[in-house]
C-alpha cells in the first residue's frame, strides 16, 4: 500500500469588501454554540465563544477558509435559501451556524 501525499494548499487572495462582509456573530440554536468571525483589512479570523484565543483563517476560495495551522479545520460560507448567512465548520464533526448579527 502507497500513501499519497495530499497536494499542498493554495491560499487565494479574497477581496476585503467580501471578507467585511463574512464578519460578524454566528449562532447554532440546538447546541446554544456561537462562533464569531472577525475581519481586519485583508484577513480574517475565527473566535469560539468563550474563548478569548481566535486564529486566522486562510483563504483557499472566496468562500472557504481553513485554520492556520490546522489545515482539516475548515469553514465554508453561504447563504440558505432565504438569503441569510450560514457558515459551515468542518473538522472532527460538520456544524452549521447562522449569522444572527454583524461584526465590524
Amino acid at each position: 500500500m502507497t500513501v499519497t501525499d495530499k497536494p499542498p494548499m493554495v491560499i487565494t487572495a479574497v477581496d476585503s469588501m467580501l471578507l467585511k462582509k463574512y464578519a460578524g456573530t454566528y449562532y447554532k440554536p440546538d447546541t446554544d454554540e456561537y462562533f464569531f468571525i472577525i475581519a481586519q483589512g485583508n484577513r480574517l479570523y475565527g473566535s469560539i465563544w468563550n474563548t478569548p484565543a481566535r486564529f486566522e483563517l486562510l483563504p483557499v476560495s472566496n468562500n472557504r477558509f481553513v485554520r492556520k495551522g490546522v489545515e482539516e479545520y475548515s469553514i465554508s460560507l453561504k447563504n440558505d435559501s432565504k438569503g441569510f448567512p450560514i457558515v459551515t465548520i468542518s473538522g472532527l464533526n460538520e456544524r452549521d451556524f447562522k449569522k444572527v448579527h454583524d461584526r465590524d
